[in-house]
């Protein structure tokens, strides 16, 4: 069920549903809105309002008022008609040339977003592709780095067994000369007995 306000002498009033709108008695022209509507707007022009639309008679006219009433409305309604035909020319013009502004206003406007969008994309894929170069000079360092380490580890292990070598082969000197010693020492022994 909705729930209705209504604007009545410059006064907002309601909540109201569609039995307490009738006893207030509304007319067509009296403003209103519920919720689902974006402005207020004359009850008049709400369908489900209209069975509980106060209705308002004109004034009753006497027959000889009525017909000097319809001469002068004849006569005011050709000038005005043609006013009403030069007035709607100029609407139309003026109609067609804000459609026309709004029209280029808004190819500007999709202009402009589509400039913003590829800009945003060339920034982007700039990025992309400083982000990839980072990347491979970060992994030809690394490998760099890599193939450093693993020279200076074979240079390391070349001067341990060069140092090696040298204390094998003083060792072997010191081998040699002991062996001789003792050949001596046994030869010494031998002539002694």
């Amino acid at each position: 069920m909705k729930i209705y306000f209504v604007h009545i002498n410059d006064v907002q009033s309601g909540p109201f549903n569609k039995e307490e709108l009738k006893e207030l008695g509304i007319t067509k022209e009296t403003m209103v809105w519920y919720e689902g509507i974006e402005f207020w707007v004359c009850a008049g022009e709400i369908a489900e309002l209209t069975d509980v639309l106060k209705v308002i008679p004109p004034p009753l006219i006497s027959s000889v008022n009525h017909s000097k009433l319809v001469e002068q409305n004849v006569s005011k309604a050709e000038p005005e008609q043609k006013d009403l035909t030069s007035e709607t020319k100029k609407n139309a013009s003026n109609s067609s040339k804000s459609y026309l502004t709004g029209a280029i206003a808004l190819v500007l406007l999709i202009g402009f977003f589509v400039f913003i969008y590829v800009d945003q994309k060339s920034k982007q894929e700039e990025l992309q592709y400083q982000l990839e170069l980072q990347n491979a000079k970060l992994l030809e360092q690394e490998r760099i780095e890599e193939e450093r380490k693993a020279e200076e580890l074979r240079a390391q292990r070349a001067a341990k067994l060069s140092a090696l070598r040298t204390e094998y082969d003083q060792a072997l000197t010191n081998l040699r000369a002991a062996k001789m010693k003792m050949d001596e020492i046994n030869e010494f022994r031998l002539l002694r007995t």
